[in-house]
């Protein structure tokens, strides 16, 4: 089975149709679901996703309900921000100057040895992050909604 790490930008990307990244997002979540594609986060995932959520929408309770709803039903699987995890995300965070929580998600990846699929531009530049779109195509041949 494939594991990936995904970064809260996708996450919040796939639930809010408005965002110009939803068709790429969602369907690459999708994708995973059907392929048998594992997805990992940091614990501190569920966080960011529903703070991100919450801010835009005004509703924390909706917002708390979609968050349960997502982690479960696109079986996510999280992984606890534990010292061994921190201690590589301050090496690799204060190297490539990144905040801290991505630099969870780049830790996590590092120590799964997994891609990070990411929307964020800073951690695609400084820590080789890849869009969902572009793992996609890489491994599966489609475009999901650049």
């Amino acid at each position: 089975m494939t594991t990936v790490v995904v970064d809260a930008s996708v996450l919040v990307a796939a639930v809010l149709s408005s965002d110009p990244h939803f068709a790429a997002a969602s369907g690459f979540l999708e994708h995973c679901l059907a392929s048998d594609v594992a997805l990992a986060v940091p614990t501190l995932a569920r966080v960011e996703v529903a703070c991100a959520l919450s801010r835009r929408s005004g509703d924390p309770t909706t917002t708390l309900d979609l968050v349960t709803s997502l982690f479960a039903d696109r079986g996510l699987t999280e992984q606890a921000v534990d010292a061994p995890l921190a201690a590589v995300a301050a090496r690799a965070g204060s190297t490539l100057g990144l905040r801290g929580a991505d630099a969870c998600y780049l830790a996590l990846a590092v120590l799964l040895d997994a891609p990070l699929i990411t929307l964020d531009r800073e951690l695609i530049a400084r820590a080789g992050g890849i869009t969902p779109a572009a793992w996609l195509r890489l491994h599966f041949g489609e475009r999901a909604g650049d």
